[in-house]
C-alpha cells in the first residue's frame, strides 16, 4: 500500500534563484532601481507594499520590515536578508527620508 502524503504545496512552489541573465539585468539597473528590486525580491512582498514603504516601517536595528496589509488588515514582520539590510542601512545613511515611495511615485499599483 502506498502511503504518500502531499505537502499541500503547488509543484512549482519553492525557492527560485535568479538566472545568470536576470542577475546581469539586475546589475545593469540604476542604484535606485536595484535597491527597489532587491528589496522586492528578497522580501517576497508585493510591489505596492515596497513602493509605498515608509521609513517608519523599516526597523534597521532589528533587521525587519513591518508591512501592513490593507486587504487582510494585518501586519507582517519580514526579516531582512543581508542584501536588504545593507540596502536600507546605506539609504538611511544617505539621508533619504522615505523608503521607496519617493523613488517610485508612479509605480504600477492597482488602486
Amino acid at each position: 500500500m502506498d502511503v504518500s502524503v502531499s505537502s499541500g504545496r503547488a509543484p512549482w512552489a519553492g525557492t527560485r534563484y535568479l538566472t545568470d541573465d536576470e542577475t546581469k539585468l539586475l546589475a545593469e539597473l540604476s542604484q535606485e532601481d536595484r535597491d527597489f528590486y532587491v528589496t522586492l525580491l528578497d522580501s517576497g512582498a508585493r510591489w505596492g507594499g515596497i513602493a509605498k514603504l515608509p521609513w517608519s516601517q523599516v526597523d534597521i536595528d532589528n533587521r525587519v520590515i513591518l508591512l501592513y496589509r490593507f486587504k487582510t488588515k494585518n501586519e507582517s514582520v519580514l526579516p531582512m536578508t543581508d542584501r536588504v539590510y545593507e540596502t536600507m542601512r546605506r539609504r538611511r545613511e544617505c539621508g533619504q527620508t522615505m523608503g521607496f515611495e519617493a523613488s517610485h511615485p508612479n509605480s504600477l499599483i492597482i488602486r
